[in-house]
Formats: C-alpha cells, structure tokens, sequence
C-alpha cells in the first residue's frame, strides 16, 4: 500500500521539512495580530483557570473557539525552554501535515486515485491565490462519457 502512496510522502515529508527548517532558522516575532492574541488569550486561561472559554484582558471572550488559544499555551508550558514562536509554529506545522495526510487518504478513498488525490491536495491547499474568496481550482471528475456542468 505505501508504494502506492510513495510520491505523496515524499512530497510531504520534503514540504514538511522546508516549513520547519524556515521555522527554527528564520525565527521572526509574533508580527499578526491573531497569532498572538491566541497565545496570550491562552496564557491568561491557564493564569485564571478558566479552560472552557478564552479570556482576553481578564475578561471572559466569546469571539474565538477556545481549543487554539488552549492549545497554544499548553505547548508554550509544556516547552518552556523553546522560544513561543518556535514552539507553537511547529505545533501548527504538525497539525497542518497531519490535515493534509488525512485529507489526501479521505480523498483517494472516494476517488480511489493516487494522482487525482494528489491533485487535489495540490491544488486546493497550496493555491499561490491571494484572492480570499477562492478556494483554489475547481477540478471536477466525471466518469467516462459524460460531461461535469
């Protein structure tokens, strides 16, 4: 089965360590405003102990899920040694590889082919698109002898 998969894992495994050795060389400070008020919505959930909701500012807030926030500041206590820019980088890194890998088995189980599985993973998530309203390009699979609308 994995000979199958083989040009799928080398891909991520070789996008996976482009994206971690420019995080842990290239270390740049919390510039977007999200990254790090999640880290220090976090950071203030553990301080008051309030674990079901965010708190921003000593005040409970509604406006984001409160997993992120948690997640973050379990990984910045967990590795306090590692820099907060590393840590949680990589953490995010990680979840994205590992959405990815399951996407692309989701998808090659209902197509039930390697190249459009990859395809589509190619397409959709590393669209060099700017444009927020797009969701990268359309590809429609039709079977044999009759047209996609």
């Amino acid at each position: 089965m994995l000979k199958k998969h083989k040009f799928f894992f080398v891909f991520i495994t070789i996008l996976f360590f482009i994206l971690l050795f420019k995080i842990v060389f290239f270390v740049k400070p919390f510039y977007d405003w999200d990254e790090s008020l999640y880290i220090k919505s976090g950071l203030e959930m553990f301080e008051k102990r309030y674990f079901l909701f965010p708190v921003w500012q000593g005040k409970i807030w509604f406006d984001k899920p409160p997993l992120i926030p948690f997640l973050y500041a379990l990984i910045i206590k967990t590795f306090p040694f590692i820099l907060p820019e590393i840590s949680t980088r990589i953490f995010t890194l990680l979840i994205g590889t590992a959405t990815l890998t399951l996407l692309y088995f989701f998808y090659y189980s209902s197509v039930s082919h390697v190249y459009m599985s990859f395809v589509y993973i190619r397409t959709y998530f590393l669209n060099d698109s700017k444009d927020q309203n797009s969701s990268g390009w359309c590809i429609r699979v039709s079977s044999p002898g009759k047209t996609a609308p």
